[in-house]
């Protein structure tokens, strides 16, 4: 009898147990560590940034032949940028949160909120002062990178009017700043996510439904700016280091 109970509670722990991994791996994919060892690996990571590079390099040898940079070569120059930090991003997801990480190499050391968005938009081909930037409030950063008519503000838990006004700008990429935080809004269609190394559960870079993000719901202040047809942003990738 002794030995049937044993093996009828092994046996129930082991269903519960098995279950959790389910809803955790469904939940947390990234964190499973075949992650960045088989799939979104370091080293398959420099070889995307080199790829994008050179690809950027001949774009921008071919803007520069032109004396005033055209509408058309505006908008593919700002598709290359979200394709590239779309590529990226998926790199990130699951490299460890600490409040003073610096990691530039995906899925090893840990990396603040600041450095991931510096991070990225350096290696998506911004050539940006990574640390200066990273060690900026969030507006100060997104003030420096953008133009002032591209930025939009929103106190006292203005959810619903930032959601409002993504929806009219359309896909692309933005920069969000909050109280103490700051990350990369993903507008897809109807799918709008926010892409952050988050100093919540569980302490990872991730992806997430705006709408379910506990961190922008709690941050009173909001700053906004869409990286599409920006000045600021459009100079700053035609440089070369």
């Amino acid at each position: 009898m002794k030995k049937k109970r044993f093996w009828g509670l092994a046996s129930f722990f082991m269903v519960i147990a098995i279950i959790l991994s389910l809803i955790f791996v469904i939940r947390w994919p990234t964190l499973i560590p075949g992650y960045h060892y088989f799939f979104y690996t370091p080293s398959n990571y420099i070889k995307l940034k080199n790829k994008q590079a050179l690809k950027k390099t001949k774009f921008n040898t071919i803007c520069k032949a032109d004396s005033v940079i055209n509408v058309k070569e505006k908008q593919l120059i700002f598709q290359q940028l979200d394709s590239n930090l779309i590529q990226l991003f998926a790199y990130w997801y699951g490299t460890k949160w600490s409040f003073n990480g610096v990691s530039q190499i995906p899925g090893n050391g840990s990396i603040a909120c600041g450095y991931f968005v510096t991070t990225l938009l350096r290696d998506a081909g911004l050539p940006i002062d990574r640390v200066k930037l990273a060690q900026m409030g969030s507006e100060a950063m997104i003030q420096s990178l953008c133009d002032k008519k591209s930025i939009h503000r929103y106190n006292n838990y203005k959810m619903y009017a930032m959601l409002n006004d993504i929806n009219k700008l359309g896909n692309g990429i933005y920069l969000l700043g909050l109280d103490t935080h700051t990350g990369f809004i993903w507008k897809e269609n109807k799918q709008i996510w926010f892409v952050h190394s988050s100093g919540r559960f569980p302490f990872r870079v991730k992806k997430e439904q705006v709408q379910n993000s506990v961190t922008i719901w709690k941050s009173k202040y909001k700053v906004l700016a869409q990286l599409k047809n920006d000045s600021k942003v459009i100079n700053c990738w035609l440089q070369n280091k």
